[in-house]
């Protein structure tokens, strides 16, 4: 049955009726409409969200920079006023963590709520969307059929017109809830912004954080650098007490093994003296009864070899040792 067009002289409230291809091609020409206003405004968002991001790092940095050179500038007076600024700041720390627990916790809350219902709404659009997609394809390619069928008559272009009179005039009578759905629409495009603008500020104040702590990190490594070099110019020096403590001693000892040697030396010339006077009768005394010192040149006669220089000592802090046991 073809459509019912508007003639003049027929009645105003008789109403405009469509074809089925009509209805689904001014569907179509809503749908992509509102597709092309969709990703607009998801590109001016993206961007926008792109400026602020840009933005909020060239501010860190260049809070960075000028908490760095304050930090060098204010190093020496830091240091006195360290430990009782750390004990503020911990306090201060505390109370701000508690208070930013419990917003981020309702905030949390709130947005959890935010994002639910976002959710219903997302899925309730996705599924008008997903009817729309079918309604157009099958629409389309009724519109294609219907196509090829007009061009194949003279009259497509007087159609071309009337389907676009028509489409206006239906366009006219669904102006009304095409403007409470644009007022939903605006509603919820509203409520994402707002979102939006409460992560965005949500990020500058955690960045904001993660600078104050790292400049209190800085100071605080500075500091503990400050008692590390203290810590080990102490250690040289404590090192160099002992370095000297032990050459003294060392030297000590080297003029008490030169002596004890020349004791030595002086016994074995006395005892050798001893022996061409006794005749030898003394040669074959065993060496166990000897004083300390004639003991070591005899044990250096017996053995027949060179010795190094720690061996008699070796020897003389053995016999020592003998000698105390046997006291006992």
């Amino acid at each position: 049955m073809p459509p019912r067009v508007w003639r003049r002289g027929s009645s105003a409230h008789e109403p405009v009726r469509l074809s089925g291809a009509r209805k689904n091609l001014i569907e179509r020409y809503m749908i992509d409409a509102e597709e092309a206003e969709a990703r607009e405004r998801a590109a001016a968002e993206k961007a926008e969200q792109a400026a602020a991001e840009a933005e909020a790092r060239r501010a860190a940095g260049a809070a960075r920079r000028q908490a760095e050179q304050e930090a060098r500038a204010e190093a020496e007076a830091a240091r006195r006023e360290a430990a009782e600024r750390a004990r503020i700041e911990a306090e201060a720390a505390a109370k701000r963590e508690a208070k930013e627990r419990a917003r981020i916790q309702a905030d949390a809350a709130a947005k959890r709520e935010a994002e639910e219902r976002a959710r219903a709404e997302a899925a309730a659009k996705r599924e008008v969307e997903r009817r729309a997609r079918i309604e157009a394809k099958a629409a389309a390619k009724r519109e294609a059929e219907e196509r090829a069928r007009l061009e194949a008559e003279a009259a497509a272009k007087r159609e071309a017109e009337e389907r676009a009179r028509i489409e206006a005039e239906a366009a006219a009578k669904r102006e009304a809830e095409e403007r409470a759905r644009a007022e939903a629409e605006e509603r919820a495009r509203i409520e994402a912004e707002a979102a939006a603008e409460r992560e965005a500020a949500e990020r500058a104040r955690r960045e904001a954080e993660e600078t104050a702590k790292r400049e209190a990190e800085e100071r605080a490594r500075l500091e503990a650098e400050e008692a590390a070099r203290r810590e080990s110019e102490e250690q040289a020096r404590r090192d160099a007490e002992a370095a000297a403590q032990r050459e003294a001693e060392e030297q000590a000892r080297i003029a008490a093994e030169a002596a004890e040697r020349e004791a030595v030396a002086a016994a074995a010339s006395v005892g050798g003296t001893n022996g061409v006077r006794n005749g030898g009768a003394q040669a074959g005394e065993p060496a166990a009864g000897l004083p300390i010192y004639a003991w070591v040149n005899a044990e250096t006669t017996h053995n027949g070899s060179d010795r190094d220089a720690e061996w008699p000592r070796a020897l003389v802090e053995a016999k020592r040792a003998q000698l105390a046991s046997d006291r006992d």
